[in-house]
């Protein structure tokens, strides 16, 4: 019943789909309170649990516990943007603006569209989100961070690594080929050549179709 009230089974299903095991990696602060008589009635009321001295104190302990940690986390952050101004020569940028203005963003993470950014504004350090809008050159139209992919990903690199091609048939390229030929190459293509990025794949694509008319000029 605790699951099924809190959602947790479909969570966990998501996470345990590659039949792994899933160990948590974040080190809770211990608290050592023991839970009421019928804490896990869907109609327990917790409101004079949570208003216990003992209890309350206990909680507002882990909520230090936690902002400190992220206090930690994002002070390198904040130092972050003076270090790689003195090191950096960023594409596409005008070096003077940034030494005029010193506007350097210090990235925490990123996250759904959504950057996250370290501040020491005001005398003290806050993280603040900011809108992803060019989709870090136009490249994550999915979003930062998304779990399923990130799942995935940390999968097939356990499981493979970086393997060689030519020659060499393994589960995941077989599977997104029949999946591509069925879908936006349905009716027109019968096999998959892969790249490693857009410019490198219109450069194959343009050799490929003047092969084609060399050999077939009809």
């Amino acid at each position: 019943p605790f699951v099924s009230k809190y959602g947790n089974g479909a969570a966990l299903r998501q996470m345990l789909k590659h039949g792994d095991q899933v160990d948590c990696i974040i080190q809770m602060p211990v608290m050592s309170i023991p839970l009421p008589a019928g804490a896990l009635e869907a109609s327990f009321d917790w409101a004079p649990w949570f208003s216990l001295p003992h209890v309350s104190r206990s909680f507002a302990e882990l909520k230090e516990a936690i902002l400190a940690r992220l206090m930690r986390r994002l002070l390198p952050s904040v130092e972050l943007a003076e270090r790689a101004r003195a090191v950096t020569w960023w594409p596409f940028t005008q070096h003077r603006d940034i030494e005029r203005e010193g506007r350097v963003l210090a990235m925490d993470s990123a996250y759904g569209d959504d950057y996250v950014l370290a501040d020491s504004g005001g005398g003290r350090i806050v993280d603040y989100r900011r809108f992803d809008g060019c989709a870090s050159w136009w490249t994550q139209g999915v979003g930062h961070g998304n779990p399923e992919i990130a799942l995935s990903a940390a999968w097939a690199a356990g499981r493979y690594g970086h393997v060689i091609f030519p020659e060499i048939a393994h589960e995941p390229a077989t599977q997104l080929c029949e999946e591509l030929l069925a879908g936006v190459g349905a009716g027109w293509a019968s096999r998959v050549f892969f790249s490693d990025n857009g410019s490198t794949a219109v450069e194959v694509g343009m050799k490929m179709a003047m092969r084609l008319a060399g050999c077939c000029p009809e």
